[in-house]
């Protein structure tokens, strides 16, 4: 997935909202397929599906978008990457989503 900057738009993803925050992670990866109003949603494809929701600013996420990704859907990861929080501007609505840049696995001990 190409980094993108603040502002920047993405004909796919939409405005990037945020600069990257590098944090760790942790839930079960799956490939969801999303619906909004008037068609309005964010990209379908894998997610990190997170085990404690995570607050960035007014907005709370359960989910996080990893775009293309080799990691197995089911499993459930730690995983290390970039936090965007992208804006999707559409009619009805306007939705805001995160999308995890970078992700890789870490190596947790028993």
């Amino acid at each position: 997935m190409t980094s993108l900057k603040v502002g920047q738009p993405d004909a796919i993803r939409g405005r990037i909202e945020t600069p990257p925050v590098r944090m760790v992670l942790e839930g079960i990866v799956q490939r969801l397929s999303l619906f909004g109003p008037g068609g309005n949603a964010p990209p379908s494809g894998m997610y990190l599906v997170l085990n404690k929701t995570l607050t960035v600013g007014d907005r709370t996420f359960d989910k996080v978008y990893l775009g293309p990704s080799d990691f197995q859907i089911g499993g459930q990861y730690v995983l290390q990457g970039d936090l965007r929080v992208v804006t999707k501007r559409g009619i009805p609505a306007t939705i805001k989503y995160a999308v995890f840049e970078n992700a890789t696995k870490m190596e947790v001990e028993p």
